[in-house]
């Protein structure tokens, strides 16, 4: 059986965390497939000078994903623009200080699980009528912290395990509904996503 190629060309791609790291690279990845770009990041005049440096039709919104309302916002003013949203990559995250269980703060802990899953959540969510409406994917950002031993980042690996869960309980739902979605496990990219003392640092997915 052939591979099936998911044609992007004339698609909308709405990327969380796409102004740096592997949003951006996603979203040049699909603006070089014929895509058109919205980047979504926290910061909106960091995600529309980066929108600039598309090479292609791209818009950039400032939206914090774990707060529902910012995230349904700009989803909403993507529309507005492009028109139509096919296919969204739920890849914002933060990272945890590197310590125990015992050890983080409660508050860092919960921080972490609200942006890094509910984010996710908070994406799919505010995406669904049109990826579904479209026949789109969503492709969730996990990690292999997902399946790999979380010591001294259980806050990060217990949000990428439900990221996964998530994905793979979207997927048979949207299949019957034309739609689908995909979970991605990076390992350790290099990003200066990570506090450190190497001037080349990297991330997990």
């Amino acid at each position: 059986m052939a591979d099936v190629v998911y044609d992007l060309r004339g698609k909308v791609v709405l990327i969380t965390g796409g102004a740096r790291g592997i949003g951006l690279a996603i979203a040049n990845s699909a603006a070089a497939r014929g895509a058109k770009i919205a980047i979504i990041d926290l910061d909106e005049d960091v995600a529309a000078e980066t929108a600039i440096t598309i090479n292609g039709d791209a818009m950039g919104y400032g939206a914090d994903v774990s707060d529902r309302a910012q995230v349904e916002a700009a989803f909403e003013r993507t529309i507005e623009h492009f028109g139509r949203i096919d296919v969204v990559v739920a890849n914002a995250g933060i990272a945890p200080e590197v310590t125990t269980a015992r050890g983080i703060d409660p508050d860092e802990w919960e921080r972490v699980v609200q942006v890094n899953l509910y984010g996710v959540w908070h994406t799919v969510r505010a995406g669904m009528s049109e990826v579904v409406a479209n026949g789109g994917q969503f492709i969730l950002v996990s990690s292999s912290y997902a399946f790999m031993n979380g010591a001294m980042s259980s806050s990060y690996a217990t949000a990428k395990a439900g990221v996964e869960a998530l994905g793979r309980s979207l997927r048979p739902e949207l299949i019957p509904l034309g739609a689908s979605a995909t979970v991605c496990y990076f390992g350790f990219i290099t990003t200066g996503w990570l506090p450190g003392p190497s001037p080349i640092r990297s991330s997990p997915g």
